[in-house]
């Protein structure tokens, strides 16, 4: 593609972006170790959010009993096979959460990383005198199309993870220390590393967006 639109998903507009950043960038194979590392996170968070869920274990009788307190459940708790039944869609569940919140996040983080080598090669260009002053408008027009893309599209769904994430880094903290003289030792550690793990995530999209905005700043 030769320009982007503002109807183009975000799929395609992470693509126009890595093209015009390596067509621009000195140094791509730092790029491309970059655009692993973060693909390489993102699947650390998930191993590690399975890797809780595995540990600390879903206990079926409880969630059978929370199935209970609805009326219309009543047909369901005859079944045998009623706990495994749901113990397993609550792992499914859990796990297609974290990997949907995975994907958003990490596809954000890549987006303000590309775009600040974006604007990095721009500047090293002008300043290099390697770049057409008309060329270098039309490359600054693209950036302000694909920084539009970035917040009218990708950040209102951040938005709403690192809040989701911040509630949980909150209940968790107040339920870990409410019941700590009764929650073993790996659990107790374990439960405080899933909540950093969420305090992490929930903070991550602050600091891409004040990395971008002080490169932005640079360059302008």
């Amino acid at each position: 593609i030769d320009e982007i639109t503002e109807a183009e998903p975000t799929s395609v507009t992470l693509r126009f972006c890595k093209r015009k950043v390596f067509i621009l960038s000195s140094n791509p194979r730092r790029l491309v170790l970059t655009l692993w590392l973060y693909f390489g996170l993102g699947l650390v968070w998930l191993g590690v959010s399975i890797a809780y869920v595995t540990l600390i274990g879903i206990d079926g009788v409880t969630v059978f009993e929370r199935f209970l307190s609805f009326g219309w459940t009543g047909g369901l708790a005859r079944w045998t096979h009623t706990v495994e039944l749901l113990r397993a869609l609550l792992s499914v569940t859990m796990f297609l959460h974290d990997l949907v919140q995975m994907v958003v996040i990490v596809s954000y983080g890549l987006m303000c990383y590309m775009l600040r080598c974006y604007l990095k090669a721009l500047k090293e260009k002008l300043l290099l005198h390697t770049i057409e002053p008309l060329n270098w408008m039309r490359e600054i027009c693209e950036f302000r199309k694909l920084l539009h893309h970035l917040n009218t599209k990708i950040s209102l769904p951040v938005a709403s993870l690192t809040v989701l994430n911040l509630s949980y880094t909150v209940s968790s903290v107040a339920h870990l220390f409410h019941n700590m003289t009764a929650c073993p030792i790996n659990i107790f550690t374990a439960s405080l590393a899933n909540i950093l793990l969420w305090l992490v995530i929930a903070l991550v999209p602050f600091f891409q967006v004040s990395l971008l905005a002080r490169g932005r700043n640079l360059t302008t």
